[in-house]
């Protein structure tokens, strides 16, 4: 049976392997959907609303996959022709589907922390975005990355210095969970490169301790192996920023009470040492080697990668309200 027409669209049993395993809840109702692929706690989508009424965003309807046992095909057709059915049911007239952009604390967080390098904490939006991190907060501490999942390290860091740029103090019962939930997940040295910058950025961090983004990378050609041309849009519009962050070191001293040394084991900043294994150690190996070329002045293109960062940077941001339309 044919669910739908036009160009692109599938047969419920061609599309069937596509689709993951689970039970689906549209609107708030329980349809019992068996799809094909499991994946636990998998959220399809948080926060779709009626399709014609801008007004009822407000009236989110939720629709949540939960895992169960292989199915028929019968019964895999069926899921498959409810979730097309409820996407269709929700598309524009023109063609197009809206829904609210939702995601973790993450973008709160950051948001924050480049407003506390910016001296401008006091700004009137950051009430909210504190509001909604403390809300997010799970109950054993730590802050999750999508709905339902469990405490990640990074997201979790980045919250708990916005709360300590905020004000609150390290004694508090929820600060002390969030450092407890921290600690069993190793750590500030655990937490990913970008969280590493953040931290570099306010001070809680030496920027010896994040990976080397050299800025000659926009100079490598499309042949060279590794190249700006090689990697996904959105990873150019991280790259290239971070090359200029690596090359600046910006940094902003914030007051002792306000940072987050009580996250450090022993309260010293010296970050782990870790023997990689294939690629990790070979760009172990390429991070040293850039860290040691720029130590003893070997940088001969620097001036002419940085020109080439800036022009890359703003040609991508006319008629943009930022770089790749993404923050940060």
């Amino acid at each position: 049976m044919d669910v739908s027409s036009g160009p692109g669209r599938v047969r419920a049993d061609e599309a069937t392997d596509r689709v993951p395993t689970g039970r689906v809840i549209v609107e708030g109702r329980l349809a019992r959907h068996t799809l094909s692929h499991p994946h636990r706690g998998m959220r399809l989508g948080d926060a779709f609303f009626s399709p014609h009424d801008a007004a009822s965003e407000d009236a989110a309807s939720e629709v949540v996959v939960e895992s169960t046992a292989d199915a028929s095909p019968s019964q895999r057709g069926e899921a498959v022709r409810g979730v097309v059915e409820w996407l269709l049911a929700r598309q524009h007239d023109d063609g197009h589907w809206r829904a609210r952009l939702e995601g973790d604390t993450i973008l709160e967080s950051e948001y924050l922390l480049l407003l506390a390098w910016l001296d401008r904490f006091d700004r009137p939006e950051v009430a909210g975005a504190l509001q909604r991190i403390r809300a997010m907060q799970l109950p054993e501490g730590g802050w999750p990355i999508y709905p339902g999942g469990p405490a990640e390290v990074s997201a979790s860091v980045k919250a708990y210095l916005v709360l300590k740029l905020a004000g609150h103090a390290p004694d508090e019962p929820e600060m002390q969970r969030a450092r407890e939930a921290i600690r069993v997940l190793g750590g500030p040295w655990a937490a990913n490169s970008f969280t590493r910058y953040y931290l570099a950025l306010l001070g809680q961090m030496p920027y010896a301790a994040c990976p080397a983004v050299p800025p000659e990378i926009v100079l490598l050609p499309k042949w060279f192996p590794i190249n700006l041309h090689s990697v996904s849009a959105w990873s150019r519009t991280m790259i290239v920023p971070l090359s200029l962050m690596w090359t600046f070191k910006p940094c902003r001293t914030i007051s002792a009470e306000r940072g987050i040394a009580e996250l450090f084991e022993d309260g010293h900043h010296a970050p782990p040492r870790v023997r990689g294994r294939g690629w990790e150690a070979f760009f172990r190996v390429v991070d040293t080697g850039i860290k040691a070329c720029e130590s003893l002045g070997v940088m001969p293109l620097r001036r002419r990668a940085v020109a080439s960062c800036e022009q890359w940077m703003l040609e991508r941001c006319v008629d943009s309200d930022g770089l790749g339309a993404i923050f940060p």
